[in-house]
């Protein structure tokens, strides 16, 4: 006689398909790893742009797109933006080099769900993909609670994307040619957020901008003129 077990077979739980962005082969390796020994999630494909992950989008039906912020040319804010106006059932997670002071509250906006540091251990990069995929939100615990420290500066808040990587690139040391080539835009377009920058921010020459994008980035993202 034939069990209910033999008549009803579990169907096995197809696992999490993971879509990764960073152009570190070494994380994309890691992280590759880490899912394979990890029971429901895998890696459904590694690319290294943001072009090549609204490629691979279109081709696959990843459960969640995990990006590192800064990539070669649009950045994941960029990223995270597109997948949020055109594919709004994929969750986008930020798994960052980034300071999580600076960019928590901005990932959130720009519709990802939330930002897991690098130096996370795997376990907590794990249970943030699950709460991730799950609907939840995940934010980092050195930014739950003081709000203020993610706003910092309040005309901060006014730049766009585009601008505040400009902003963090100049604090960061970069000159124009250097910008215009790490975002993969013109030298004419660099000049222009920087006009931007100088007028939302009050700033009267390029060198006030320059010696306040500095301070910004050295204060780990606390508002320079507090």
């Amino acid at each position: 006689m034939k069990t209910s077990a033999a008549r009803n077979p579990v169907k096995p739980v197809k696992p999490s398909r993971i879509l990764l962005v960073d152009e570190h082969p070494l994380i994309r390796v890691g992280l590759r790893q880490l899912f394979a020994e990890t029971s429901n999630l895998e890696l459904a494909t590694g690319v290294t742009s943001a072009n090549e992950a609204i490629a691979s989008l279109k081709r696959r039906q990843p459960s969640l797109v995990l990006t590192e912020i800064h990539l070669p040319g649009r950045s994941g804010l960029d990223l995270a933006k597109e997948i949020h106006s055109r594919f709004r059932e994929v969750p986008v997670l930020f798994y960052s080099s980034a300071d999580e002071h600076l960019y928590t509250e901005r990932a959130i906006q720009v519709g990802a769900v939330g930002f897991v540091p690098k130096r996370s251990t795997p376990r907590a990069l794990l249970a943030a993909i699950r709460t991730a995929i799950a609907g939840g939100r995940v934010i980092p615990s050195q930014t739950a609670a003081p709000r203020k420290a993610i706003r910092g500066a309040t005309a901060l808040g006014t730049l766009t994307d585009r601008e505040f990587e400009v902003f963090r690139l100049i604090g960061q040391g970069s000159n124009s040619h250097a910008i215009a080539d790490h975002l993969d835009i013109s030298l004419k377009t660099v000049d222009a957020h920087r006009e931007h920058l100088k007028q939302k921010l009050a700033l009267d020459s390029g060198t006030a901008l320059n010696l306040l994008a500095i301070r910004w980035v050295t204060t780990d993202g606390q508002s320079p003129t507090d």
